[in-house]
């Protein structure tokens, strides 16, 4: 399957899906699809090459978010201007996996989609599960996802970690 959009110099990253049991809907990507599982925050994480899919708790059949990755932060940074010309109000980036500059957008049927630039301290399984490493901070964002979220310092000194 080609993940790549080209019209927005993006592909397709990871998705982050909703279950009223997330462990056990964990257990079956582990198990059916050879993902292994693991517990990231108050989320699970299921991973294999090409393939990375998060789930929180929620409704079932829901889709908290999906994400598209930039290859440079020039990138993004020249879509998000896109946007902003064309009037597209943004919202905080709910992705463990991107760097500071990563933002989402609300589409009309209310589903969250992501833009950023995968953020290689953050990717680790480990990220938001006890301190985050180097360069991450640790903020909770929006108490409807009640997730924890860790991202880097674009273009600045790093700070110690947070956590808030």
């Amino acid at each position: 399957m080609n993940t790549s959009r080209p019209e927005l110099g993006a592909r397709l990253d990871h998705l982050c899906l909703q279950s009223p049991d997330p462990e056990r809907l964990a257990r079956f990507f582990e198990r059916g699809f050879s993902m292994p599982a693991s517990r990231l925050g108050e989320r699970w994480q299921c991973q294999a090459p090409a393939r990375h899919v998060l789930i929180e708790a929620g409704l079932a059949n829901k889709t908290a978010f999906f994400a598209y990755s930039f290859a440079s932060s020039a990138a993004l940074s020249t879509f998000k201007a896109s946007l902003v010309r064309r009037d597209v109000a943004m919202i905080a980036n709910p992705s463990p996996f991107f760097d500071a500059a990563a933002f989402a957008v609300n589409d009309p049927d209310g589903n969250v989609v992501v833009f950023g630039v995968r953020c290689s301290a953050c990717s680790a399984p480990q990220a938001a599960t006890k301190r985050s490493p180097p360069g991450c901070n640790t903020s909770s964002f929006a108490a409807r996802i009640s997730m924890r979220w860790c991202s880097s310092i674009a273009n600045r000194s790093h700070s110690p970690c947070l956590t808030a």
